[in-house]
């Protein structure tokens, strides 16, 4: 669902797709903050879905560019204020997939 989302541009069947009920709800508990990383998240323009990335820590915000500068300022601040530190990377999605170099 979450690859054909992607591929016809579907907003609104990504942010379905991305809202995991089976193991988000219990992994979230384990990275510090990331229940409210998220809840703030979801009210934010522009953004689509945030989900962890793997086991955790990571986390991944799909969103359009206008949301670029919230998303950096609610999750740094979020972890700042509890003493974590963070990485940030603003990466595109790649269009072409995995190829052979």
């Amino acid at each position: 669902m979450f690859v054909q989302a992607l591929h016809t541009k579907d907003e609104e069947l990504m942010k379905f797709s991305l809202k995991d009920k089976l193991h988000q709800p219990y992994r979230m508990k384990l990275v510090p903050g990331m229940n409210s990383i998220v809840e703030n998240l979801k009210h934010t323009q522009g953004v689509i879905g945030t989900v962890l990335s793997g086991a955790g820590p990571s986390i991944v915000v799909f969103s359009n560019s206008s949301a670029l500068d919230n998303i950096k300022d609610i999750v740094t601040n979020t972890w700042f204020d509890i003493n974590v530190s963070t990485k940030i990377y603003t990466l595109p999605l790649e269009e072409n997939g995995a190829v052979c170099i």
